[in-house]
């Protein structure tokens, strides 16, 4: 009698611990960079190219931006841990549970995965196809605008721009 008791307490809140499950839109009115242990449940739409950077120490790594999306909204991921895209966890309309993931909402909203971050496959969560057009457009930004040399200082602070001209002269500086 006791371990039935027991055995309907865990499955109780087993069953909580999923309904408090976040979405996108919920989780994007939060304020704070910190982990969250509250699951969000969410489809990979698309995943854009690894691109490299090196740490302080001088290791060199490689993230990649996926476009997430749920039935709400959508929102940018940023994958550092890449055994997570290699093992096959994180693939293009896959739908998973992520949990120890870092919320950042700085610039823009974001999801941050990391090697803490627990991923979970799960069934298929539907997004509506605007909304998979937006996260494939995070994941895959289109290319900036091409500007004259000469438009450049105009442009406003903080965005990508290509730059089309014809160059002069090269020099190079020595570093001290």
């Amino acid at each position: 009698m006791i371990e039935k008791f027991y055995l309907k307490i865990i499955v109780f809140n087993c069953f909580n611990y999923f309904l408090q499950m976040l979405t996108v839109t919920k989780l994007k009115n939060n304020k704070g960079s910190i982990p969250y242990s509250v699951p969000i449940k969410v489809r990979v739409c698309a995943i854009g190219t690894r691109q490299k950077y090196q740490t302080d120490s001088g290791e060199k790594k490689d993230y990649a931006i996926v476009g997430l999306g749920d039935t709400t909204d959508v929102i940018k991921g940023v994958v550092y841990d890449s055994s997570k895209l290699s093992t096959g966890t994180l693939q293009e309309n896959s739908s998973v549970i992520l949990m120890n993931y870092i919320f950042k909402n700085e610039t823009e909203p974001a999801i941050v995965i990391t090697k803490n971050t627990k991923v979970m496959k799960t069934a298929q969560v539907n997004v509506p196809n605007s909304l998979v057009e937006r996260a494939v457009a995070i994941a895959n930004p289109p290319p900036a605008a091409t500007m004259a040399l000469k438009n450049v200082k105009t442009s406003p602070i903080k965005t990508l721009v290509s730059v089309k001209g014809r160059i002069i002269s090269v020099s190079f500086i020595k570093m001290q």
